[in-house]
């Protein structure tokens, strides 16, 4: 059993199959809100809010962005 915990780069991880044949695992997850996750190798950042204070009918929010390219809070106002 593994277990990968949230982190900086410090603690980033990923599956590489050394095997011949196909891999399959099983991967369980808390599911806390809000989720924010780094992608080293492409730079990349997601995040995920599952309940925006709405209730049971409000959608997730997604978000994936390049780290570093940020906006101004007004820009498009």
């Amino acid at each position: 059993m593994a277990n990968c915990p949230a982190g900086g780069q410090e603690t980033a991880h990923h599956i590489i199959n050394t095997g011949e044949g196909e891999l399959r695992y099983l991967a369980l997850s808390t599911n806390k809100s809000p989720e924010v996750v780094e992608f080293p190798d492409s730079g990349k950042y997601a995040t995920l809010l599952l309940d925006a204070g709405g209730g049971a009918n409000t959608l997730p929010q997604r978000t994936v962005g390049h780290i570093g390219q940020s906006v101004d809070y007004w820009e498009g106002e």
